[in-house]
C-alpha cells in the first residue's frame, strides 16, 4: 500500500525592503532628534504653565521670590535639554566631531546639575524644617497624628507633612508678616528718632502690629483646617 504525502507548506518569510535602504537610513538617524524634541516639549508642556502662574504671583508680592539657587537648576537643565537636541541633531546630520566637542560641554553641564542638584535639596528641605518647627505646639501634635495615623517615617514625615505647613496660601501670610515686621521696625525707628512723641506714628504702629497678628491667626487658623480635613479622612 503506497503512503501518499502531502506537502508541508511552509510561509517564506518576507524580504525586509527597508533595511540598508536610504528610508531605514534616516528613521535611525532622525529618530533620536524626534524622541529628544519630543521629551523637551513633554518638559515644558509641564512645567511653564505652572512656573508663569508662580512667577506671576512673586511680581504681584503673592509670594516670595524662589530661591537663587533653584534658578541656577532651571538654566542648567534647560542648557542640558538643549545641548541633548543639539547631539542628536549633529550624529544626524553626520556631524560626528562637532557631536563629541558638545559632548565635554553637555558632561560638564551634567556635573553641575549634580552639584545644584545636593544644594538644591536641602534648601528645600530646610524651607520645611522650618516650616514644622515654628508651628504652634497644637499644630506640630497634630502633625504627629497625621504622622502615626498614615505611619510615616522621620523621612517620610518630611516630605509628606510639607505641604501642611508650605503651599502658595501660606507663603502670602508669610511674605505679609515679613512685610508687617519690616514696617513695625521702621516706625519703631523712626519713633525712637522723633524729638517729640508722634501720635499718628503710634497709632499707624498699633494698626500694623495688629494686622500682623490678625494675618498670624489667619495663617494657623488655615493650617489647621487642613490638618483637621486630612485626619478625618
Amino acid at each position: 500500500m503506497a503512503t501518499v504525502a502531502s506537502p508541508i507548506f511552509v510561509k517564506e518569510r518576507r524580504p525586509d525592503l527597508l533595511s540598508g535602504t536610504p528610508r531605514a537610513h534616516a528613521l535611525d538617524r532622525w529618530i533620536f532628534v524626534f524622541m529628544a524634541a519630543w521629551y523637551i516639549a513633554i518638559v515644558l508642556a509641564g512645567f511653564i504653565p505652572d512656573s508663569i502662574m508662580k512667577v506671576g504671583m512673586v511680581q504681584a508680592g503673592a509670594r516670595p521670590p524662589f530661591p537663587a539657587v533653584l534658578h541656577m537648576h532651571a538654566v542648567l537643565m534647560g542648557s542640558f535639554l538643549l545641548i541633548l537636541l543639539a547631539q542628536t541633531w549633529l550624529m544626524a546630520t553626520g556631524r560626528k566631531a562637532m557631536h563629541m566637542q558638545l559632548g565635554l560641554l553637555g558632561m560638564a553641564v551634567g556635573g553641575l546639575l549634580i552639584i545644584v542638584g545636593f544644594i538644591l535639596a536641602p534648601t528645600m528641605y530646610h524651607q520645611t524644617w522650618n516650616g514644622l518647627q515654628i508651628a504652634p505646639p497644637a499644630a506640630q501634635e497634630k502633625l504627629r497624628q497625621l504622622k502615626d495615623k498614615r505611619g510615616w517615617s522621620h523621612e517620610a514625615f518630611l516630605k509628606e507633612a510639607a505641604p501642611f505647613v508650605r503651599d502658595d496660601k501660606i507663603a502670602v501670610y508669610d511674605q505679609e508678616s515679613e512685610r508687617l515686621l519690616t514696617d513695625i521696625s521702621t516706625l519703631g525707628q523712626e519713633g525712637a528718632d522723633a524729638p517729640t512723641p508722634d501720635c499718628a506714628l503710634l497709632a499707624d504702629l498699633k494698626t500694623r502690629m495688629q494686622t500682623l497678628v490678625n494675618t498670624q491667626t489667619a495663617k494657623w487658623t488655615y493650617m489647621f483646617e487642613k490638618l483637621a480635613a486630612a485626619l478625618a479622612q
